[in-house]
């Protein structure tokens, strides 16, 4: 990750992403590298964190087509 990008974690210590200046806002990226919310105040960023969490990652996921993954679960993000 560049400089500049601050981790995020739970307070059991998960990493749920990174927080990073964009211009004189804060954008938060996911685990993966996602943007989960769009350039504003710091707290704000770490909301998105906090709410996209991780926990999506348990549900079953499905391999279709040409490495395609989708959730089968509705509740997926």
């Amino acid at each position: 990750m560049p400089h500049a990008w601050t981790p995020h974690r739970r307070d059991d210590g998960e990493l749920l992403g990174w927080i990073h200046p964009e211009g004189a806002d804060w954008v938060a990226v996911d685990v993966l590298g996602r943007r989960v919310s769009t350039p504003g105040e710091w707290l704000d960023a770490e909301a998105a964190l906090e709410e996209h969490g991780i926990a999506w990652l348990a549900d079953p996921w499905m391999l279709e087509g040409e490495g395609t993954a989708r959730s089968g679960c509705a509740s997926s993000k």
